[in-house]
């Protein structure tokens, strides 16, 4: 509003300062990047299925080994028999009896059974069933590998919107007391209105962003804490209170050789060997069997009553023998079993190709995005300095009056963006290398991870959010 002529002018009062609703901070759940391996190790679902198809197959092993063992069978019998026949003549287990009229018998047999050769079937499953084990445990340690990297990404994901909630704390606090020093200043007519409505939409957007980092530091902490299994209490969120270890060096040039050694490609070679036995399984319906049988049986009789027939028992015969099989049929089953067993070992061995292809392809594209992370630190690493460089004359501009203290305080914010990129960068180098290792030596990967974890880890660069919080909520 325009003053009278001969009043001195006065500024339109200011609007009272933004502040944004602040509730209490939520209570902080520590995670160390151990505890996080052994909770996933413990109570993964997938792990635990994993682990469950390892049992499975070595009780599917030990079941096929049966086979070359000798079957052994007792059978009893206590008969009360009524003769109708002309010839009074009975059939007791496998004895012929002559008798007249009602008697009792009493009869014990003891038969054995072995296999001297099924065609090569019994081999041929045996050998399945131990390939079929080296392949789950090969799937087990290859999905104990990604389980590993998949709660080391997500642990870093934590870890990263930690730093940035932080950040976003600390240069609210700076643009807050920018704010405050425009005030004054606009109070002592150095600034105008439009230099302080400007400071403050500044302000406001920098509320803004510190209210999307606390949704989105609830989501990953959610994320992260139902991967786990983890029951959080209303408010509580977890907070990664490790650094990623330091990947170990990796030898880039044998991409190939470490591809032969991965489990998943192991599991697929135990699978062909799988297959393969199939089709041995398969021929054996063309060939003879031949079993070793042996029999020994004890017979008792008695006209008058039963414990007479027990206490008569005695040794009746003994039999053995070889016994040879030989289907005679059209075998149209047996050729259409052996074409399906040669198909499927000719996918199996088409599938084994596609993964070793597919897991060179993603041992060469994570060493790529090493080498992309690396470079994108080492320039974060130059832009950091340079806005230290710039910060530090711009604090020695303010302190000898060249220079506005509010600019100094935008450079400080300035400063805090360029520090969390950098620390961005580094926790992505750290798990682009860790996700390179896991892709060329798998097991060695979940052993040097879980070693390097158990390290004491760092505290955070920056303070918690929580304190942040606290602190801004303290101020006027």
């Amino acid at each position: 509003m325009n003053a009278k002529r001969g009043q001195t002018p006065v500024a339109p009062s200011l609007p009272p300062p933004l502040r944004m609703a602040r509730g209490a901070p939520g209570q902080a759940h520590p995670l160390t990047l151990a505890e996080t391996l052994a909770r996933i190790r413990r109570e993964s679902p997938r792990l635990r299925s994993g682990a469950e198809a390892v049992h499975k197959a070595e009780a599917a092993r030990l079941g096929a080994g049966a086979t070359f063992l000798p079957e052994l069978d007792l059978s009893l019998q206590a008969v009360h028999y009524s003769n109708l026949s002309a010839d009074n003549i009975s059939l007791v287990g496998s004895s012929v009896v002559e008798a007249q009229g009602d008697f009792y018998t009493s009869y014990a047999s003891l038969s054995a059974q072995l296999n001297l050769y099924a065609g090569g079937r019994d081999v041929a499953g045996y050998r399945a069933a131990g390939a079929e084990l080296t392949a789950a445990r090969a799937d087990l340690e290859h999905l104990r590998a990604n389980e590993f990297l998949q709660a080391l990404a997500e642990y870093a994901a934590l870890r990263k919107v930690q730093r940035a909630t932080a950040s976003a704390w600390e240069s609210l606090l700076l643009q807050e007391e920018r704010e405050a020093l425009t005030r004054t200043g606009y109070q002592e007519g150095n600034f105008a209105l439009m230099d302080a409505g400007r400071v403050r939409m500044d302000l406001a957007g920098f509320q803004s962003r510190v209210m999307q980092r606390e949704g989105e530091l609830g989501r990953v902490s959610s994320r992260l804490a139902g991967s786990l299994g983890m029951d959080l209490a209303p408010g509580e969120r977890l907070e990664a209170v490790s650094d990623l270890p330091a990947p170990p060096v990796l030898d880039e040039d044998l991409v190939r050789v470490a591809v032969q050694h991965h489990p998943a490609l192991a599991a697929a070679r135990a699978r062909v060997e799988v297959a393969r036995e199939g089709v041995s399984a398969a021929r054996s319906g063309f060939l003879p069997k031949v079993s070793l049988v042996a029999n020994y049986n004890w017979l008792g009789q008695d006209g008058g009553s039963l414990p007479q027939a027990l206490r008569a028992t005695r040794a009746n015969d003994f039999t053995v023998g070889v016994v040879v099989q030989q289907r005679l049929g059209t075998f149209v089953r047996e050729t259409a079993a052996l074409k399906q067993a040669r198909a499927a070992l000719r996918e199996a061995e088409a599938q084994q190709r596609a993964l070793r292809l597919k897991l060179q392809e993603l041992a060469r594209q994570a060493i790529s995005n090493l080498e992309i992370a690396r470079a994108e630190t080492d320039l974060a690493r130059q832009v950091e300095e340079e806005a230290q460089r710039l910060w530090r004359l711009q604090r020695a501009q303010v302190r000898y009056g060249h220079s506005d203290a509010r600019e100094e305080k935008v450079m400080a914010a300035e400063l805090a963006e360029r520090t969390l990129e950098r620390l961005a960068r580094e926790t992505d180098y750290r798990l682009a290398a860790w996700t390179a290792y896991a892709a060329l030596e798998p097991e060695r990967f979940v052993q040097e991870l879980q070693r390097r974890a158990s390290q004491p880890g760092q505290v955070l660069p920056h303070p918690s959010a929580p304190e942040l919080r606290q602190a801004a909520a303290g101020r006027p």
